[in-house]
């Protein structure tokens, strides 16, 4: 039998499950931001696809505009980041570990990421209502442009 203790195994274990989480959500987060701003294809999951797709296809100002204040956020979400780091790593070498502590964690973290994917959408509904039809139907063009560029192999 091993010496170290089963506490000790687990939380290893689920430190290294969360490492892995955050740096999944980062690199989702990383690809749509980068290809946006260089026009690189965007992740291959279809929904991440089409969200890609709605915003590289707006006209570069209207992208700018939609886009506005996410740098500013990630400066806030890198600060806040370090809290977060700190309350995961001092909750997994707790002696008094807590599993619904650390899902209340892991939950807030994800829940930041879903805060700035509805604040690009709700940004992007409010340009695409300005837009009159034959600026709508270009822009529909340059979606579907895109969403079969990224589609290819």
């Amino acid at each position: 039998m091993s010496d170290m203790p089963q506490p000790a195994r687990a939380a290893r274990r689920f430190k290294w499950l969360l490492g892995v989480s955050l740096a999944l959500n980062l690199a989702i987060v990383g690809l749509i931001i980068g290809a946006v701003f260089h026009g690189h294809p965007g992740p291959s999951s279809s929904h991440m696809r089409s969200g890609f797709a709605l915003v590289a296809a707006l006209e570069r100002e209207d992208r700018k505009a939609v886009l506005q204040g996410l740098r500013e956020r990630g400066r806030e979400q890198r600060q806040a980041h370090r809290g977060y780091h700190e309350a995961l790593l001092d909750q997994l070498r707790s002696e008094e570990f807590s599993p619904d502590t650390l899902r209340g964690l892991v939950t807030e973290s994800a829940n930041g990421l879903r805060d700035v994917q509805d604040e690009v959408a709700e940004r992007l509904l409010a340009r695409l209502s300005e837009m009159s039809l034959q600026e709508r139907r270009d822009y529909a063009d340059r979606v579907e442009r895109k969403l079969r560029r990224s589609a290819r192999p």
